[in-house]
C-alpha cells in the first residue's frame, strides 16, 4: 500500500493497527501519526522522496540538482535570482532550494526569497513583479522549487508582457508528468521517478523478507536545458 499525507488516513490507521498490511510505502507529513504506529508495530515501511525519521528512504539528489541549476544561471551571466519556495516545504524542497541558494552565493549571484502563491492564474505577487522588472539590480532569473511553479510563473510573466527568457529566465525542478499541458519547454532538473518507485518497491520487499536495506538510497538527477534560459 502507498500512503501520502492526508489521504484516507483514518482507514490506513485501522489497517495498520489490525496488522492487515505486509508493508507500506509512505510520503507522509513529519507529524503524521502513522509514523509512530509503524515503529511501534514493526510493520515494514519505506519512505519515498523525502527523508522520514526512523524509516529507510529512496529519494533523488535534490542537493546536486539545486547546485546544477545555480551553476547554469551563473554561467548565463545572471547576477540576481528570485527563488519561489513552497509555503510549507517538504524536506526535498528545502534541500534543493538550499543547495541552489548556497551555490548562488558562492558564485556571487544575489538571491531574493519569495513564497509561491496561487491566486487564480497569478502565482507571482506585486513585489515579485517589481523585483523582476524594476531597477538596475533587478532579478533577471526565477527559480521555482517545482516545475509547476516554474511553468505557471512563465505564464504569469508572459501575461504581463515579459519575454521568456529575454527578460526573465526561469528554471524548475522535478520532471513530473503534470495534469496540465505545459506551454513552456522548461530548463529543469529531471528526476528518475520511475526508478525511484522501482527501488522503493525493491527495498520494501527486501524488508518484508526479513533482510535489511540501506538507510538512504539517493538516485542521480539530470540537468535539462530547455528554452526558458
Amino acid at each position: 500500500m502507498v500512503h501520502t499525507a492526508f489521504k484516507n488516513e483514518a482507514r490506513l490507521l485501522d489497517l495498520v493497527r489490525g496488522h492487515s498490511l505486509d508493508g507500506l510505502i509512505v510520503h507522509p507529513d513529519p507529524q503524521d501519526p502513522i509514523l509512530t504506529l509503524l515503529q511501534e508495530l514493526l510493520i515494514p515501511a519505506v519512505a519515498i522522496a523525502d527523508l522520514t525519521e526512523g524509516l529507510p528512504c529512496v529519494k533523488v539528489d535534490d542537493t546536486g540538482g539545486g547546485t546544477l541549476l545555480a551553476q547554469h544561471l551563473a554561467s548565463r551571466g545572471h547576477h540576481h535570482v528570485l527563488i519561489k519556495q513552497a509555503p510549507n516545504p517538504a524536506q526535498s524542497a528545502v534541500e534543493r532550494v538550499a543547495a541552489f541558494a548556497s551555490t548562488c552565493e558562492r558564485l556571487g549571484v544575489r538571491v531574493t526569497w519569495g513564497v509561491e502563491i496561487w491566486n487564480g492564474p497569478e502565482i507571482l505577487d506585486v513585489d515579485d513583479l517589481r523585483l523582476l522588472t524594476e531597477g538596475p539590480d533587478r532579478a533577471t532569473a526565477l527559480m521555482g522549487w517545482s516545475d509547476a511553479v516554474a511553468e505557471f510563473s512563465c505564464r504569469h510573466l508572459v501575461s504581463v508582457g515579459l519575454r521568456i527568457p529575454g527578460d526573465v529566465a526561469v528554471v524548475g525542478f522535478d520532471g513530473f508528468h503534470h495534469p496540465y499541458a505545459p506551454q513552456f519547454d522548461l530548463t529543469t532538473i529531471q528526476a528518475p521517478w520511475t526508478e525511484v518507485g522501482r527501488a522503493t518497491v525493491r527495498n520494501l520487499t527486501t524488508l518484508i523478507s526479513g533482510e535489511s536495506v540501506p538507510r538512504l538510497t539517493t538516485l542521480p538527477v539530470t540537468f535539462y536545458h530547455g528554452n526558458t534560459t
